[in-house]
């Protein structure tokens, strides 16, 4: 179902995107326009108690999105490696 919202990432990259690198093992790192944020979460603990984590999430256009795949590195300026 299409909502109003579809598309909205290339425009909310161009205001608030930032440089942000992409490297993958053995390829050329390569920077891209994103939107990265990091957020408290609740999730359950091992123990069945509740444990406060950073969920970190990076918005890019779908076209960039699609050479990302796990084991990759994501570098969003803030001095840490994802």
């Amino acid at each position: 179902m299409a909502t109003p919202f579809d598309g909205m990432t290339g425009v909310l990259n161009g205001v608030f995107g930032a440089p942000v690198t992409h490297a993958a093992p053995g390829k050329d790192p390569r920077v891209l326009t994103g939107v990265f944020r990091e957020k408290p979460a609740v999730v359950e603990g091992d123990d069945g108690r509740d444990v406060l984590v950073t969920m970190s999430t990076v918005r890019i256009p779908a076209a960039d999105a699609a050479g990302i795949a796990r084991n990759d590195w994501i570098v969003p300026g803030n001095g840490k490696t994802y």
